[in-house]
């Protein structure tokens, strides 16, 4: 066993000692790079002196060199200074160094030095001289040998040289041997690279100057091609030959078009796409291609974009399809949908999805508040087995700076969300690869599944004629969509995940890193909701032909009496509203409708039922509740709502659509509950602020004519007198 006293002395580091040799070229960058030279060493320092200047010298301790290499401060090239070496590298230009060369290059080096080395012994045993007659004899029975040692150490795959070096041969071999050094690089066949005439083909500086303009003309954004530009060139030629031959003369020669060809083949290649092409097409075809730094939790950056569909389809619900008769179809307008995407970089989750005849602000908003929400329903609508309930608050936006993405709406709305825009830059569709390989995806897994593809360019889509064989519906084609990116898409293997699913991807992703919440549902109506101002009525808060009620309206109309306040209202479910008062620091406060029914009751769905009621009733301004029940059950069986429910059809509500459905739809429009007509503010008072819960301040003041009636008719809320109108009027048949 070894003494402690022993390991303990074995394991003390000793001092690193640098020798260079005075033929090292030493480089040292602190900061700048200086180049040295080795004039003396000892035990304790080196004394190096400037390289370009020998003046110069200067001590560097060992410690200080050893520190200067663990930082990557110190550059040392053994034998750079070297006679030998310098004149291999400037017959060798070519190369950076010997790893550069063709392998078969080195190995024939390798040989005829071994060769070489091999004479040289035998010469120095007397067995061989420098004469012909004596070398026709040795070399054969050194090459022999030298290929029997190598051929047993060499690597698989070697073979000699067929041919045996005639003894000029050799002894050219072993005059650069001498000269420049025992290094492979200086027998190493130079041949093949300097090969071929030299010589300036054309010598002339008038031709050369012409041939350079029509080069350099080559450069222009209108593309002339080779053939074109050459016939110009000719043309130059017979008129200056014309003058020349006036002058006495002699005439000039056009230069051939292969030389011309040549001559633009030499230019820059980035130089010939940024003239002819632009500046966009050379950042694509010239880009360095890196992968970009991986988002690692969902939601952290999401891409949203827009991408016209390479299908046509036909402007209409199959409902009113069936019944168009076959000739009319064909005569029918054919349009092409714009789908805007919300993709998660993380997990590779399409978070929303949204249809529209052509991208706008709306859509963009849609899209937005559906990476929001959890879109089971759209999901069950569409038949799918797999659910959708991927839901966040969103990270980054990462959006291209199209009108849609860069306005002021878009942009406020991902303010309050407490979401950051990354607006890329235009032309640069690489910065968003996963979004456009997404794109690419579904237009070869889904679209080739229906007939009327328009194809990505003409050469592609060639004579398929894409309107006339145009049959999908706006309904076929969203609920298609909704089943690809649910129960297939999430369900693949992703080659950008390294195989895993999204699915999987989303669950892993967010068990190790967790999710921001989605915004509740107050948020979500006064980032998304429908805004507006409205006057506060006897019956409330008047918002698509319904009244919303309650203290805290009370509470404003105590204050304002039948003024103006602003609304909030989510156009997904109409059964609530939040409302605030027109000013500076005034809160916001929620409003239920006075219609449980409404509860989950989307804007396009009640819109549709008015319309229906307003065909069916044409002469009523006023109809009982009983009655819009059973049309809203009657449309809910029918399905006619179920995809606008799903929000990727183009004929989803903006402001202007809900403002043109209030002037028409809804005007004189109303509701009356058999016993609630002429129903006030009355009881929605809440207690004034100076007086107590239980006093009777802020309730309605009874009528004297109460008195004489009966409790029950007591109880029932004060009812305003009708003029013209009896007790049954639109009572229910």
């Amino acid at each position: 066993m070894i003494p402690i006293e022993s390991m303990q002395a074995f394991n003390v580091p000793q001092p690193m000692k640098f020798d260079f040799g005075h033929d090292t070229l030493v480089t040292i960058s602190n900061p700048d790079p200086l180049p040295y030279v080795q004039v003396d060493w000892t035990k304790d320092y080196l004394t190096l002196c400037r390289h370009d200047d020998s003046r110069i010298k200067q001590v560097f301790p060992h410690a200080l060199l050893k520190s200067l290499r663990d930082e990557g401060k110190l550059l040392v090239e053994q034998r750079k200074l070297d006679e030998g070496r310098q004149k291999i590298a400037v017959l060798n230009r070519d190369v950076a160094g010997t790893v550069d060369v063709p392998g078969h290059v080195i190995d024939k080096a390798v040989f005829h030095h071994r060769l070489v080395l091999a004479i040289e012994a035998m010469r120095k045993a007397g067995e061989a001289s420098l004469s012909d007659a004596s070398l026709a004899a040795a070399i054969p029975k050194a090459f022999g040998a030298v290929v029997a040692d190598l051929a047993s150490v060499a690597s698989k795959g070697w073979k000699p040289p067929e041919k045996v070096p005639s003894p000029g041969t050799l002894r050219r071999l072993r005059r650069a041997f001498a000269a420049l050094g025992d290094e492979p690089l200086a027998v190493r066949d130079r041949r093949s690279v300097c090969s071929g005439n030299r010589k300036p083909r054309i010598e002339d500086p008038i031709v050369l100057a012409i041939l350079g303009k029509w080069t350099k003309a080559y450069l222009d954004r209108r593309r002339p091609t080779v053939a074109g530009l050459h016939r110009l060139m000719q043309g130059e030629f017979l008129d200056l030959n014309a003058q020349r031959k006036s002058e006495g003369l002699p005439p000039l020669t056009c230069p051939s078009r292969s030389t011309l060809e040549r001559a633009i083949n030499r230019l820059a290649k980035f130089d010939v796409v940024l003239a002819r092409e632009g500046k966009s097409a050379a950042r694509r075809k010239f880009k360095i291609a890196a992968r970009h730094e991986f988002s690692l939790a969902p939601g952290e950056l999401v891409f949203f974009d827009n991408w016209s569909i390479q299908l046509s389809k036909i402007p209409l619900p199959k409902a009113f399809w069936d019944v168009i008769p076959e000739e009319e179809r064909k005569r029918m307008k054919r349009i092409r949908l714009n789908l805007c995407l919300a993709l998660c970089r993380a997990t590779r989750v399409i978070l929303a999805a949204s249809l529209s005849v052509g991208p706008n602000t709306a859509t963009s908003l849609r899209t937005l508040e559906m990476a929001c929400k959890d879109k089971d329903a759209i999901a069950r609508a569409a038949g799918c087995r797999s659910s959708w309930n991927h839901a966040l608050t969103i990270g980054t936006i990462g959006v291209d700076c199209g009108p849609e993405f860069a306005n002021a709406a878009f942009v406020a709305a991902a303010v309050d969300l407490g979401t950051r825009i990354e607006l890329g830059i235009a032309g640069e569709p690489d910065a968003r690869a996963e979004m456009e390989r997404a794109f690419k995806t579904l237009d070869s897994q889904l679209l080739q599944n229906f007939s009327g593809r328009t194809f990505s360019n003409v050469t592609d889509k060639g004579e398929y004629e894409a309107d006339k064989l145009a049959s999908a519906t706006r309904e076929l084609f969203s609920k298609s969509l909704v089943r690809w990116i649910v129960d297939v898409y999430h369900n693949q293997p992703h080659r950008g995940l390294g195989g895993e699913t999204p699915n999987d991807a989303w669950i892993r992703c967010c068990d190790t890193y967790g999710i921001v919440p989605p915004p509740n549902v107050h948020q979500m109506r006064a980032v998304f909701g429908f805004a507006s101002t409205r006057r506060i009525q006897a019956a409330g808060v008047p918002f698509l032909g319904n009244y919303y009620r309650g203290t805290a309206l009370g509470d404003i109309h105590r204050r304002i009496g039948q003024g103006d306040i602003l609304i909030r209202a989510c156009l997904d479910d109409l059964g609530a509203i939040a409302i605030k008062e027109i000013g500076p620091d005034t809160p916001w406060h929620t409003l239920p409708c006075e219609r449980k029914e409404f509860r989950g009751m989307t804007a396009a769905r009640w819109i549709e039922t008015a319309k229906a009621l307003r065909r069916k009733h044409a002469d009523a301004a006023k109809l009982r509740e009983p009655i819009v029940l059973e049309a809203l059950q009657h449309l809910r069986e029918a399905g006619l709502e179920a995809e606008r429910e799903a929000g990727l059809l183009p004929s989803m509500l903006t402001d202007d659509d809900i403002a043109e459905a209030e002037a028409t739809v809804f005007a004189n429009f109303e509701i009356v509950p058999a016993k609630r007509r002429g129903q006030t503010l009355e009881g929605v008072y809440g207690p004034a602020p100076d007086e107590p819960a239980g006093s009777d301040a802020g309730k309605a003041v009874p009528d004297p004519a109460d008195a004489a009636k009966p409790a029950d008719a007591a109880s029932e809320p004060r009812r305003r007198p009708r003029r013209g109108l009896t007790s049954d009027f639109l009572k229910k048949d």
